[in-house]
């Protein structure tokens, strides 16, 4: 499996670390795992360790990625940063994908730096 979900209780924290290739299917997958550890934990902090995650992405997979998030009942209390090394290739994409998360009423931010988006969530 090309992602893996955890909890960190000390920061209250849930972490979704991505590798390998992922296709919509991880990322519904992911999503619906992701939320139901949050929900268990009481968490509204997220962070996607994309860090190890390089391969193309449909746009138009991101793009309805929100509407899922709907269907399962996603918060909008829910913070989630999405976590790259600079340079990334896939970056503009999830760049993308901040804004229309943004413009859906979900609060997703791209980070370079694992510290300020710590930060962010608290």
């Amino acid at each position: 499996m090309p992602w893996e979900v955890k909890y960190i209780e000390a920061e209250n924290i849930v972490v979704i670390l991505n590798s390998g290739e992922l296709g919509y299917e991880d990322f519904v997958a992911e999503a619906k795992e992701g939320w139901r550890v949050m929900r268990q934990y009481q968490s509204f902090s997220c962070i996607v360790d994309d860090r190890n995650y390089s391969y193309p992405v449909k746009v138009t997979d991101l793009y309805s990625l929100p509407e899922l998030y709907d269907s399962i009942g996603v918060d909008r209390k829910v913070k989630v940063a999405l976590l790259f090394n600079p340079g990334n290739p896939v970056i503009g994409d999830f760049e993308f994908f901040e804004t229309v998360c943004q413009n859906r009423g979900y609060n997703f931010r791209v980070f370079y730096d694992e510290s300020e988006a710590k930060s962010w969530l608290k």
